[in-house]
């Protein structure tokens, strides 16, 4: 019989080194991993903190949310003319309030994952008597705070600080039309409020998911949008969505399948289907309603809005 034989120094020596390299494989990956699961918490906890800002400017103001047109009747933010306070409805007049009030900071407004460089911290904002406001010493926001990188120089937004650098990376539900209804508190699970931001998507009946990103070179943008690196890769959509019931879910899908609408099937027939958040859905009639109409679930970012009533929608 033989006799059991142990390891040589040489053989112990080789498979410490062996060891050595895996780990030294591994540990980037791993590090990645990491990093992107401690962005994505922050990230999730930011979208909570909205909400709770949101909610909290709700307990003191009859559970309405807050509404830039209602708040400053007397336009000492911003003057519009007569019939045109909705202009004031732009997404840096609504996260620029919930700052003015103490509610959340600047940097809450920024995604930790953010993956566009238009999209920085507004490191002036102005608490008191913000000099963008048409009378500093009463207005109720600083409108100098950049919802978008194309926010515009109009009466329902100031000229951003920066050119061509939006201040937040959330999108939202529009503050106009039918959607108002929602703008208040609901604590309902299935209504989107706030969350990341996301691309141009196609309806394909054809695919198991309905929904396509929209070609490259394409608007909006789809196959190319920067929002695909916030948080998914470089051919899908992930990201955080904060709802009315204070509750944020990471979805790994645009049109998640507790959100629904009721549209026209090609049969005729009218069925509650998923709800694509990141698009202004046809509604039961068949019809497109429009940017205001509808009550589809719908989160974008307002840069302004024209005389008309027409929004400027951003999407990077």
């Amino acid at each position: 019989m033989n006799a059991r034989r142990g390891f040589t120094a040489v053989e112990a020596v080789a498979v410490l080194l062996l060891v050595a390299v895996i780990v030294a494989i591994m540990l980037p990956g791993m590090s990645r991993t990491r990093c992107r699961g401690s962005r994505l918490i922050k990230d999730s906890t930011q979208i909570r903190n909205v909400l709770i800002a949101i909610e909290t400017f709700a307990q003191s103001n009859k559970g309405l949310y807050p509404l830039p047109s209602l708040l400053d009747k007397n336009h000492a933010t911003l003057k519009t003319d007569e019939g045109e306070a909705f202009r004031k409805e732009t997404t840096g007049n609504l996260f620029s309030i919930l700052i003015f009030n103490g509610n959340i900071s600047p940097e809450i407004m920024v995604s930790p994952a953010e993956a566009s460089s238009g999209v920085r911290l507004d490191d002036d904002y102005q608490g008191v008597n913000p000099p963008a406001a048409a009378d500093p010493g009463r207005a109720l926001w600083d409108p100098g705070f950049a919802g978008t990188p194309e926010q515009v120089a109009d009466v329902g937004s100031a000229a951003p600080r920066v050119a061509g650098v939006g201040n937040a990376s959330y999108a939202h539900v529009p503050l106009h039309g039918p959607r108002l209804s929602t703008w208040k508190t609901t604590f309902s699970s299935t209504t989107p409020l706030v969350g990341n931001r996301g691309p141009g998507w196609t309806m394909d009946p054809a695919s198991s998911k309905r929904w396509r990103l929209n070609a490259s070179g394409a608007s909006p943008p789809g196959e190319d949008s920067v929002t695909l690196l916030i948080h998914g890769g470089r051919d899908s959509w992930e990201g955080n969505i904060g709802y009315a019931d204070n509750r944020v879910n990471f979805e790994t899908r645009p049109d998640p399948i507790e959100i629904t609408y009721k549209a026209l099937g090609p049969d005729g027939v009218i069925r509650d289907i998923p709800d694509n958040v990141f698009e202004n859905e046809a509604d039961e009639a068949g019809r497109e309603p429009g940017q205001t109409g509808g009550l589809n679930a719908w989160l974008t970012m307002i840069s302004g809005v024209k005389a008309g009533g027409e929004l400027r929608v951003f999407k990077d």
